[in-house]
């Protein structure tokens, strides 16, 4: 992470910094959120997010 980034970003926001203990980006849990997420919850993530998934070049 780049702590000394979100610092700044937090302080400039007026935000206490507690970005400093966030766990590790990990490439294996990239796709987790299509096990980890409801049919419901994606659903609804789909019907808000999809014009944006599919501009930005994702599939749905």
């Amino acid at each position: 992470y780049p702590d000394a980034t979100l610092e700044q970003i937090a302080n400039f926001c007026g935000l206490p910094n507690q970005y400093h203990n966030l766990p590790e980006i990990s490439p294996e849990k990239v796709n987790s959120w299509q096990t980890r997420m409801s049919h419901e919850d994606l659903q609804i993530a789909n019907r808000l997010l999809g014009p944006y998934i599919v501009q930005l070049g994702y599939s749905i």
